[in-house]
């Protein structure tokens, strides 16, 4: 079925619906970019304090060529999860200690930096790698380089699904109870204003009218509209009751009177309707005037 065949109260509530979970999806999109950005940086600033307390407890091993203080010192980089392997090269490149996590990883990726800079980091996609260049007055000794990988993204993915989820249902219900209380305020009159037309339509019944809304909205002005025009019709049509027995030169007697108050009223109808919806369209009701007075003119 097409959204626009629904009625109003449903059209109401998928749209309570709709902008709800647009814009939990728009926020829970934009605070998990945002969380990622801000843990990638997070990440990288740790990584780079725990690359300048490697290079500082280095600096000894460095100078005393004793590779396996420098092991040692780059266990201590087990107690950071993030953290896949990592190695100490001196000033000339070569691989003085290195320390991984698992066997199976790969060894860690060595990149040239700049003379004059300290530190430096290489980002791509969930790998992070970081340079530090251990200085021993005012002289390179050596470098630490430390990869690492976002290995929290996926699990904080996942939490955010679910909270996403669990908050997208309350909204769904908060937008039921939101339509609910929209279709007694806005819906509700304008299903009843259908209903009288629909009568007024099927049984010829000018005498029946909608009820007032009682608030002083566009919706009052146009029930206010509807009922001035059922007045008017009903008021013509009574009055061809004693129209002439002719209408139009055509036809005489009983079913001339007839067939010329039938016309009549149609027309009057036609009038009505026409006046009733540049009244609605003005938002007042002022523009209905007396449709007896113009057919006594005419």
């Amino acid at each position: 079925m097409r959204f626009g065949s629904h009625s109003i109260s449903a059209k109401l509530m998928w749209m309570n619906v709709i902008v709800s979970a647009t814009v939990l999806v728009l926020a829970v999109a934009a605070f998990f970019f945002y969380d990622l950005i801000s843990f990638r940086q997070n990440l990288i600033r740790s990584l780079r304090t725990s690359a300048q307390i490697v290079g500082a407890n280095s600096v000894s091993a460095l100078l005393f060529d004793d590779p396996q203080s420098a092991a040692t010192t780059l266990q201590a980089l087990h107690s950071s999860p993030d953290v896949a392997s990592a190695v100490l090269v001196t000033s000339d490149g070569s691989t003085f200690a290195e320390y991984q996590r698992s066997p199976t990883l790969p060894p860690t990726p060595m990149r040239p930096i700049a003379t004059e800079t300290i530190d430096q980091d290489w980002v791509s996609g969930s790998h992070v790698l970081l340079a530090h260049r251990v200085v021993f007055q005012g002289k390179p000794a050596g470098i630490v380089y430390i990869a690492a990988e976002l290995n929290e993204t996926g699990q904080r993915a996942r939490q955010y699904l679910l909270i996403a989820c669990g908050v997208l249902l309350v909204c769904m219900g908060a937008g039921l109870l939101i339509s609910a209380t929209a279709r007694r305020l806005v819906a509700q009159p304008m299903v009843a204003l259908a209903e009288t037309a629909r009568r007024v339509s099927r049984e010829r019944d000018y005498s029946v009218r909608a009820e007032p809304h009682p608030d002083g909205d566009e919706i009052a002005v146009l029930v206010d509209a509807f009922n001035e025009m059922l007045v008017e019709i009903s008021g013509a049509g009574h009055g061809a009751e004693s129209w002439p027995r002719t209408a139009g030169g055509k036809g005489s007697g009983a079913d001339g009177c007839a067939a010329g108050g039938e016309s009549r009223a149609g027309s009057l109808f036609l009038y009505g309707g026409t006046r009733f919806a540049r009244a609605a369209r003005r938002g007042s009701g002022d523009g209905l005037h007396s449709c007896g007075a113009r057919t006594g003119r005419a």
